[in-house]
């Protein structure tokens, strides 16, 4: 695990992002493990998964969208608590437990998922695990695999945003 204090930045600052630095020792020591995806922790009241993110040479930060910034009621400057755990899970992002019971119930449909690259394997489990209704995060996952059996393993976001769509209105 690491652990490091650092100011959330104001992104019209040499940053350019919103987001804490991470110390040039820390993204050493990430930069030669196998799993470089986490869970992140801030101020110890937030958690969610990630990674380092280079936004020049050398230089690495932790990602804080405005949402997140919101619910630690911090501010650009403010001091924040950093803390990193090794992600065990399969993809580097954890499934719903309804997204997984719809993977098991398709072997197919699951087989073409893990085909896919690891950026968009966790674009799509973010995009069930963000809604928060259990019966539509079961929807959009039948939805997706649909999307990918019909055109076997490739993903065309517009495709599936109409799938989407035309699901909604069934």
């Amino acid at each position: 695990m690491f652990e490091f204090e650092g100011l959330y930045s104001d992104p019209k600052s040499v940053l350019l992002y919103n987001g804490v630095r991470v110390p040039d020792e820390i993204v050493e020591t990430i930069k030669n493990l196998d799993n470089k995806r986490f869970i992140i922790t801030l101020n110890d009241a937030v958690s969610y998964p990630g990674s380092i993110n280079p936004i020049s040479k050398g230089h690495y930060i932790i990602l804080i969208n405005k949402a997140r910034a919101k619910q630690l009621k911090i501010q650009f400057g403010d001091i924040v608590q950093v803390k990193m755990e090794p992600d065990t899970s399969e993809f580097g992002m954890p499934i719903s437990e309804e997204m997984q019971l719809v993977l098991d119930e398709d072997p197919e449909g699951f087989d073409y998922l893990k085909k896919l690259t690891p950026g968009k394997i966790r674009s799509l489990i973010y995009m069930v695990t963000k809604v928060k209704n259990p019966d539509k995060r079961i929807e959009k996952t039948i939805v997706i695999l649909d999307h990918l059996r019909a055109n076997q393993g490739k993903l065309d976001y517009k495709m599936l945003n109409v799938a989407f769509k035309e699901y909604n209105r069934m």
